[in-house]
């Protein structure tokens, strides 16, 4: 394999590949110029977009690739922002594929010690263009850029690998990964922290828009920005309560936004509250929504909600609502008829 040089990539630079993308397009003669002079760094990245978008329908045509920038893509944005952890979301990646083409055996994913690989493509005997290499190249920062928008951290890939090696004037744009870049592997993908893949995915239906906007060519304006931890505890502790799953401690929780336990409890102090405050109001949110529900016995609810018996569950209740869960029950739900 052969290994790219990577370094920091400016923007004199990237207009210079932006040119030379242009070039691969074969624009018809009098179509409007996607490089306008004098850019701000929002247009230059979609005015990438667009040409980016544009190489991979004309790769497409060509019968050399199928690409994510489609709405298959945004199709599976929706399907991630339901899981809960990112290895859970990568193995729905998997299936998504495989599902879309069955007899695909585009994606992969194994881990092993410290770091996990994906595969985003195999190709090794792929009939390529320069163009389409360009386009997989770009599929490699789409799968970064996904999977850091949905933990709200940055991914930081160690090693990114290529199948093909692009030419000298198409290489600036791999020095926005940041990372070795390695030509030759049989395939595109790349290698990550495996302790990254236990972050619980905070992302939510409502923060797809504004993500795909600029997506995947967000080369120097910062991405979405994360919700407040608080925000970000929220969507875990109402997710893991929509799965039944058991609610863990402040230090378990600490542990998988990768922070101490200590620097949990004092960022959530300083956004006004405790871990668990918020534990306490996912669980009587729920339980609310159990109650408005006749077809649940109290005693299932506090099953659901994780106590260990019903009086456990009464008395956390009206310590929260100050009555009993029958008592609001038939306050608020009065039996029909």
């Amino acid at each position: 394999m052969r290994q790219v040089s990577t370094g920091k990539a400016g923007p004199n630079v990237l207009e210079g590949m932006m040119a030379y993308l242009l070039g691969k397009l074969d624009l018809p003669p009098g179509a409007a110029p996607l490089l306008l002079p004098a850019a701000t760094m929002p247009q230059f990245e979609q005015q990438f977009q667009k040409a980016i978008r544009l190489l991979a329908e004309k790769t497409a045509r060509r019968g050399e690739l199928t690409t994510v920038f489609d709405k298959a893509g945004v199709l599976l944005c929706r399907v991630l922002v339901t899981c809960r952890t990112l290895e859970e979301a990568i193995q729905n990646v998997l299936d998504f594929y495989l599902m879309v083409s069955p007899q695909s055996d585009e994606c992969g994913f194994r881990r092993g010690g410290r770091s996990a690989l994906f595969i985003c493509s195999r190709h090794p005997t792929l009939r390529h263009s320069e163009a389409s290499a360009l386009v997989l190249a770009v599929g490699v920062l789409y799968f970064i850029q996904l999977f850091s928008w949905l933990i709200g951290t940055p991914l930081s890939p160690s090693r990114v690998m290529l199948t093909h090696t692009l030419s000298p004037k198409a290489e600036p744009l791999l020095r926005v990964f940041n990372a070795p870049v390695a030509a030759g592997a049989g395939y595109y993908g790349f290698e990550f922290d495996a302790e990254l893949l236990s972050r619980p995915v905070i992302r939510r239906a409502e923060d797809i828009p504004l993500f795909l906007d600029g997506f995947p060519c967000r080369l120097f304006t910062a991405m979405p920005e994360a919700p407040p931890l608080r925000r970000q505890i929220q969507l875990y502790l109402d997710a893991a309560l929509a799965h039944r799953d058991p609610l863990p401690r402040a230090g378990a929780v600490a542990a998988m936004f990768g922070l101490s336990e200590a620097t949990l409890r004092r960022r959530l102090r300083g956004e006004g509250c405790s871990y668990d405050q918020l534990r306490d109001q996912a669980v009587k949110t729920t339980a609310l929504r159990y109650l408005a529900d006749p077809s649940l016995s109290v005693d299932q609810i506090s099953e659901r909600l994780g106590f260990s018996d019903s009086k456990s569950f009464r008395r956390a209740f009206h310590r929260w609502v100050g009555c009993a869960p029958t008592e609001l029950r038939k306050t608020h739900c009065p039996p029909a008829g």
